[in-house]
């Protein structure tokens, strides 16, 4: 059975489904519906024995920010499952400040797991108390590369230019989780003064930050810049490719008209060669480069553009 996640009845029968995953699909989207019957379906969601389903429940009730909701979350501090603390960690903070949300999260800073630490801190100093900022700023140098790309997405969460200068030695480190997670953060605090150093990870050996980069440049980059872009046209990666013709479409001029006629006679993927010919067709005018292609083939190659780091975080 098919469900729509948008339609609220829908999630209501999904969330009954004996399929976790679709369950846990439901609970996610059910935080858009602000009425009292989910409400009490999310709720309930919070003892379903799927951590999956459990943690989206969290993450919904926290969309919601109703505050009857924060009496629940706080509870889900104490479940035995990592990941479920750090969501209702991570959730509190949009409650606003509350004697018993600072009370919950200063106990959860002593939790035996670092994450669920890091994500207490953010909460905390996202609740104005700012004397944990350094606290956290501390896991950004851990060991643990998991701990640190936690820390790092956690800084560019909270968005304060204070943390620029912790997050720019992370864009070197030995772990491509953390140099992902740290241009990500680094693109939500809008620093574009670091437009150089997030150049030179273009050639990055890990893809994923690749694109990053090029996800994050895509916002401040200028058109002084735009030879800097033009080898990422003949990217080993489709993704890669793909990101660098839609920042040339912000800021290519006629000028660049034969590399990019050069990368589309190379080009192998659909969805790329449909990027570079509507590139050229506003650049040239024309509808020469008009041309073809199976829509299922564009289709399966956009299932796989957008990826989430918590799949491998």
């Amino acid at each position: 059975m098919m469900f729509d996640f948008s339609n609220e009845e829908d999630c209501i029968k999904a969330i009954k489904s004996p399929e976790p995953m679709v369950r846990a699909s439901a609970a996610r989207s059910l935080g858009i519906f602000k009425d009292k019957k989910t409400f009490k379906i999310l709720i309930e969601a919070l003892k379903d024995n799927n951590i999956i389903v459990r943690c989206n429940a969290v993450r919904a009730l926290g969309t919601r920010g109703d505050t009857k909701a924060l009496e629940y979350i706080i509870r889900m501090l104490k479940e035995d499952e990592e990941e479920v603390r750090i969501r209702s960690a991570e959730a509190i903070s949009v409650f606003g400040w509350e004697d018993s949300s600072i009370e919950v999260l200063k106990n959860a800073i002593e939790d035996n797991s670092k994450l669920v630490q890091i994500w207490a801190l953010y909460s905390l100093v996202q609740l104005g108390e700012e004397e944990y900022f350094n606290d956290l700023v501390e896991y950004t140098t851990d060991e643990d590369n998991k701990v640190r790309s936690n820390a790092v997405g956690a800084l560019g969460k909270i968005g304060d230019k204070r943390a620029i200068e912790f997050l720019r030695p992370t864009l070197k480190d030995n772990s491509w989780m953390v140099r992902y997670r740290a241009v990500q953060s680094l693109s939500e605090i809008e620093w574009s003064e670091g437009v150089p150093f997030l150049l030179e990870l273009l050639k990055d050996p890990e893809a994923r930050v690749r694109v990053a980069v090029l996800k994050a440049l895509s916002k401040f980059i200028s058109k002084k810049s735009v030879d800097t872009i033009l080898p990422s046209l003949s990217d080993t990666d489709w993704e890669v490719r793909y990101n660098a013709v839609e920042i040339l479409e912000k800021i290519a001029t006629e000028k660049q008209i034969p590399h990019l006629e050069k990368a589309l006679k190379k080009e192998k993927n659909a969805t790329v060669r449909i990027s570079i010919k509507s590139l050229l067709k506003g650049l040239k005018k024309t509808d020469i480069y008009d041309e073809d292609f199976p829509e299922t083939v564009l289709l399966e190659d956009l299932d796989d553009i957008d990826f989430d780091v918590e799949d491998f975080d």
